[in-house]
């Protein structure tokens, strides 16, 4: 009789045993599902985890999250309860109840047995951590989309800007495409040295840029190579450096060129002052810009 019982008894842990893995294992496939949003996991949840309890009939489970409440139809609050914090981090975020909705027998472990209590506390914890890693993603997807869209906006920007001196001024283009030239060579680019090698000095950097090869052969080139080369150095830098690089460098320059007849006339000591201050209301005309001058 005593061996019938003590293996009847083996046999209610066992089953007991397997249906708290087997909730476990429900939990996890549902936590895992980036399919599925955080309230309907939730939803999920309630209907699943009481059937990892002794009395799953009577078991009735309750999530908060936030200032969302998920919970049954039916859910009756009593004092037959276990609840456990759940936590993001160091933050508590909600929380998860198991409860009966009527009185069951009590075991020598109490009304939930210990394995059941350790449940909870695992399914709150793993809740917590999917919270926090969703969350996470989240922040990492968001700054991906904000970096792609800056970098397509920056990238745009400095396009338009070169296309538009092409089109409207092109001695600015082609003096803002030597100084990209000589940057690029300056900086080690092997396809500006062959460019430099190739087309001499019709293509060198302006003059106090520094010097390339003294001894590059110059051919004289028409309009229309001059400009075919002068977009083949944008396509170089594209490829070289980041948009925001290009696009600081390219408004540096005008403003450079902006600001290189007002230099001369203040240099220059036979200019006229009526011809400097002229030089310095233009050049506020073109920067658009009321700053002292200093």
């Amino acid at each position: 009789m005593g061996d019938k019982k003590q293996a009847q008894d083996r046999f209610t842990v066992l089953r007991e045993r397997a249906k708290e893995l087997n909730c476990l294992y429900q939990v996890e496939e549902l936590l895992g599902n980036d399919r599925l949003s955080l309230p309907q996991i939730f939803k999920e949840l309630i209907v699943i985890i009481p059937f990892g309890w002794q009395y799953p009939k009577l078991c009735q489970v309750r999530i908060v999250h936030e200032d969302a409440v998920y919970e049954p139809p039916q859910y009756t609050p009593t004092h037959w309860a276990e609840t456990v914090p759940i936590k993001e981090e160091d933050r508590v975020v909600g929380f998860i109840e198991v409860s009966y909705s009527s009185e069951v027998p009590a075991s020598r472990e109490g009304i939930f047995l210990q394995k059941e209590m350790k449940l909870i506390r695992t399914i709150a914890e793993r809740i917590g951590q999917t919270i926090f890693h969703r969350k996470l993603e989240k922040l990492l997807k968001d700054w991906e989309s904000t970096h792609r869209a800056l970098a397509a906006k920056s990238h745009h920007e400095w396009m338009v800007i070169v296309d538009l001196l092409r089109r409207t001024d092109e001695k600015l283009y082609l003096y803002t495409s030597r100084k990209m030239l000589y940057y690029l060579f300056r900086s080690g680019v092997k396809e500006a040295r062959q460019l430099l090698n190739t087309f001499g000095s019709e293509l060198a950097p302006p003059h106090g840029d520094g010097s390339a090869d003294s001894n590059c052969p110059s051919h004289k080139q028409t309009r229309e190579s001059i400009f075919a080369v002068s977009d083949q150095v944008f396509a170089i830098a594209s490829q070289h450096l980041s948009d925001a690089d290009i696009l600081e460098n390219v408004h540096k320059w005008i403003q450079e060129n902006k600001l290189s007849f007002l230099i001369k006339a203040v240099d220059s000591g036979n200019t006229p002052l009526n011809q400097i201050v002229d030089a310095i209301l233009r050049y506020r005309a073109l920067t658009g810009s009321d700053t002292t001058l200093a």
